[in-house]
This record gives C-alpha cells, structure tokens and sequence, in this order.
C-alpha cells in the first residue's frame, strides 16, 4: 500500500507537468506537497538524531513566527511555553557538551528520545488528517528509524 501510494505521489509530482503558475490540477499539487511534508520531516529527524532539542526548537519558532503549518494537533508544538522550554532544553543541551561525564551520559540515553523526536517531527509536518495509519507508519519508520539511526552512528 505505501509502496503503491508513493508511486502515485511520484507519478503526480513528475508526470501531470508543471507549469509557471503551478501545477495543473489541484490534487498534483496536493500530492507534491506531501511529498515536501515527508522530506521536511524527515530531514528535521536527521537532525534530531545529532542534537536533541535543536530541530524541535527550530520548528517551533518557524511556526510560531508563522513561517510553516503544522498538522492538526500538534499546534501546541507553536505555543510560547513550548518554545521557552526547548529553547531552555537546547541551551541545556549545548552546556552538558562541555562536561564529559555528563555528555557521555546524555549520549547513552538519548537514543530512545531521538526516536520519539524523529517521530514527532515528522508526523507533526505530515499531519494525520488524510491516513492516521499511513502518517504514523512512515513517521515511525522514517522519523524515528532515521533519527535513532542518526543518534547511535554519530
């Protein structure tokens, strides 16, 4: 099923043709833009995976500034204290990377959280509107898989 709906999301993006003004017709467009979602999503679990707080703090001051939509749901991720607190949890985070003790036990449980991070990031740009099943799979296996991923090899 997700291997047949990526191709479909493939087959809009490429072969409906694009055009100055856009797409041309509307579920194309629709289709790209959650293409887009799943990479933006993606690419902030990455980021996770390097640093914890970073991509969840960035995310929530771009939509808090009103610079990109999350789905329906996660509105709290844009809400003033969620922003104080990663901002809090990333200076945190940058001062335990001078104390070595302390790094090293950051680096040792941080595996678990870089999964739900990736997870969060990445169904949180998707949204669960159109397939809950379908969103949650993919930002539990590309979300999560790549942030731990990312989190242990580094």
């Amino acid at each position: 099923m997700l291997v047949y709906r990526l191709k479909v999301v493939m087959f809009a993006a490429f072969a409906k043709g694009y055009t100055k003004s856009g797409y041309n017709n509307e579920k194309g467009a629709v289709e790209l833009e959650y293409v887009l979602a799943i990479f933006v999503g993606v690419g902030l679990s990455i980021s996770a995976g390097f640093r914890l707080f970073t991509p969840l703090f960035l995310l929530s001051l771009t939509t808090k500034l009103g610079w990109m939509e999350l789905g329906s749901g996660f509105e709290w991720l844009s809400s003033t204290p969620a922003l104080i607190g990663f901002g809090v949890a990333v200076v945190i985070e940058i001062v335990c990377n001078y104390i070595p003790v302390v790094d090293n036990f950051m680096k040792t449980i941080a595996a678990p959280f870089a999964l739900m991070a990736g997870t969060l990031l990445t169904v949180s740009v998707i949204g669960v509107d159109e397939s809950p099943f379908l969103s949650w799979a993919l930002a539990i296996i590309a979300g999560g898989g790549t942030a731990t991923a990312t989190q242990l090899t580094s």
